[in-house]
């Protein structure tokens, strides 16, 4: 069995535990979500809105711009918001062509993995 998760009732084999294990110390963490927005915020509208809201009603990442509105969110919810951003800035569906490194968001845009976890899916 090839998944992260057990089948119901039974608990996980130890090479499940070492894969769950694994996801998680790979997982990207929310803070790192967070000021990539933060940082696209400020680079936008000029100052930091970690307190008030920005005007700009229109942005995607309008809905999670605050530290207040993130910690509300949860990490799944942010990602989707970072990718939708990414789908409008490029006028795409797909967002994986992205050749725009200056980005805040860019790291985190649809079918890019961090650093971090390109370098735990190799092979030792």
């Amino acid at each position: 069995m090839d998944q992260h998760v057990s089948p119901i009732g039974r608990p996980p084999t130890p090479e499940q535990r070492e894969k769950i294990k694994l996801g998680r110390m790979n997982a990207t963490p929310k803070r790192a979500y967070s000021e990539a927005i933060r940082d696209h915020c400020i680079e936008c509208s000029g100052h930091n809105p970690g307190m008030l809201d920005c005007e700009n009603k229109a942005c995607l990442l309008y809905p999670v711009n605050t530290r207040g509105k993130r910690r509300k969110t949860t990490k799944t919810t942010i990602r989707k918001v970072i990718v939708s951003e990414c789908r409008y800035c490029l006028g795409t569906h797909t967002p994986s062509g992205c050749t725009s490194p200056s980005c805040k968001v860019y790291p985190y845009g649809a079918g890019r993995a961090t650093k971090k976890v390109a370098l735990c899916n190799t092979e030792v």
